[in-house]
């Protein structure tokens, strides 16, 4: 959450903002909207796994997976999970398929 400053606080020098990481930078040059604070509460609901297969962050740390169309932040992936779900023409009804599919369906 960001600090409320006063124009006299930054006119005086009394009170500066916390400089963004690089993390934060990159989020949002990619436009995802998300701070190290955000990312660390996500990280603690999710138990510190990935969203998805559960596993915990290896050498690289959880993706943020977003839509992209409206910004909406949906959870933190692995760099598996990441990779396959932004494959093209990857949705859920298909990985509804290939879940009944494994399953021995039809």
């Amino acid at each position: 959450m960001r600090q409320v400053i006063t124009i006299e606080e930054l006119e005086n020098g009394l009170t500066r903002p916390r400089p963004r990481t690089a993390r934060e930078s990159q989020w949002k040059h990619r436009g995802i909207r998300m701070t190290e604070e955000k990312y660390t509460r996500l990280l603690t609901l999710q138990d510190n796994t990935c969203a998805i297969c559960e596993a915990p962050p290896g050498a690289r740390k959880l993706a943020v997976d977003h839509d992209h169309a409206t910004g909406r932040i949906r959870g933190l992936l692995c760099f598996l999970c990441n990779y396959w779900l932004t494959r093209r023409g990857l949705t859920a009804q298909r990985l509804r398929r290939a879940a009944d599919y494994l399953d021995g369906g039809p």
